[in-house]
């Protein structure tokens, strides 16, 4: 099978063609539209990424020698590295990844974890892309008219549902939890891994058009009955096909990156375990949007860099010196506060642009136009500070003229 994704194109390998069609109906709407997706014959092209699933209950894997990735929680995988070659065992799953720059294998029972062969294609794709320059950042992006803006900060920072909130009003899914970076003159380019989101309760809750994902009105009174507390922690996960529901061509994988919103926000929800809650009653807390000075952005953007010890590539992420070069023209805005997407919402889609969605999809909505935010502006558009309205802190909302 070969097909292309982005600017590269990938060869995939299968000795079993249930696996096989599990990763055709996943892929099929990141494949770019003049891609052979169903070709068999590979003479002539280059081939960027070759991918092997090899379906096996039982992979060799020398556990003898395997080190524990570092996390905050249970233990997901753990790796060893031979040469150019990284060793990926996956804990749960027991499949094993053998990964190089170029080739990569994923071997184990893919009948029931089929999972993981998309999980290494997005891996290896973004290898891939890392040794050809680019850097890859932890973010959430969306695009409108080929431009981009991205949600970069910690897991449960509110990256999934920023990007699917701004889907609501017209945006494009570009991704849902890395972006790879690259310079190309002035512009600053992103690509997007090929990965839906998955998404927990409290998001779909949240987001009108993914309540459709509910299976039962029961469910959505269950969920509508608990707190925010414990609604935002549940350990459940659904899978959101973008595609089906929002449109097919709401896909943006590749775009210039115009504005970079760095979330430093903090949880208004205490966790579960907490006798403490905050109810949907509550008021509103402060959300502060300021624009980051140049010399300062380089320094605030290097922790966001996706980095591991365990990285075949060998790659060096650039210097603070570079990343002040890099994002010269790129809008970056500190994002602060107690975490409130709706006041964040609400913040920036009420600014005046000459820019309007292409299409909103909600009667509601269309009584109510939605005018884009100056976010994706030119960094040089004069994004003037002014006194915010909450807090009375410098904010960067721009300067209008009626």
């Amino acid at each position: 099978m070969y097909f292309q994704i982005a600017h590269l194109t990938i060869k995939i390998l299968f000795g079993d063609e249930l696996v096989a069609e599990g990763v055709r109906k996943y892929f099929t709407e990141f494949v770019c539209p003049n891609s052979d997706f169903e070709g068999e014959n590979g003479a002539g092209k280059h081939i960027d990424l070759t991918i092997s699933a090899v379906h096996h209950t039982n992979p060799c894997i020398r556990h003898e020698l395997l080190l524990e990735e570092p996390r905050e929680k249970s233990i997901k995988q753990s790796y060893y590295v031979v040469q150019d070659v990284l060793v990926v065992y996956r804990v749960r799953t027991n499949i094993a990844f053998y990964i190089r720059r170029k080739s990569s294998y994923v071997v184990g029972d893919l009948h029931n974890h089929g999972a993981e062969v998309r999980n290494l294609i997005g891996y290896a794709y973004n290898q891939s892309l890392r040794g050809k320059g680019y850097t890859c950042f932890h973010a959430s992006a969306v695009s409108y008219n080929g431009n981009g803006l991205a949600f970069a900060g910690s897991p449960g920072s509110g990256k999934t549902t920023l990007s699917l909130s701004f889907l609501e009003m017209g945006f494009d899914f570009v991704t849902n939890d890395r972006i790879l970076v690259k310079q190309k003159g002035e512009d600053v380019y992103m690509s997007g891994v090929p990965k839906w989101p998955t998404v927990n309760p409290g998001t779909l809750c949240s987001v009108p058009h993914l309540k459709e994902l509910l299976a039962t009105p029961e469910r959505q009174a269950y969920y509508d009955s608990l707190t925010p507390d414990v609604l935002w922690h549940l350990e459940e996960k659904y899978p959101v096909r973008v595609s089906q529901v929002y449109g097919k061509d709401r896909l943006c994988l590749w775009t210039k990156l115009k504005t970079l919103c760095i979330l430093t926000w903090k949880s208004k929800f205490k966790s579960h375990s907490s006798s403490s809650h905050c109810h949907k009653s509550a008021p509103a807390p402060e959300v502060s949007i300021r624009r980051v000075p140049p010399g300062s952005v380089g320094m605030l953007v290097a922790g966001l860099i996706k980095h591991k010890l365990t990285d075949p590539c060998h790659i060096v992420p650039p210097s603070v010196m570079q990343l002040n070069a890099m994002f010269k023209h790129v809008t970056v805005l500190h994002v602060s506060g107690c975490m409130d997407v709706a006041t964040f919402m609400q913040k920036v889609s009420a600014l005046p642009s000459p820019m309007l969605p292409r299409s909103l999809h909600t009667p509601s909505m269309l009584a109510q136009p939605h005018h884009l935010p100056y976010l994706l502006h030119s960094a040089h558009n004069a994004v003037e500070g002014t006194r915010d309205s909450v807090g009375g802190t410098p904010s960067v909302l721009p300067h209008t003229q009626a």
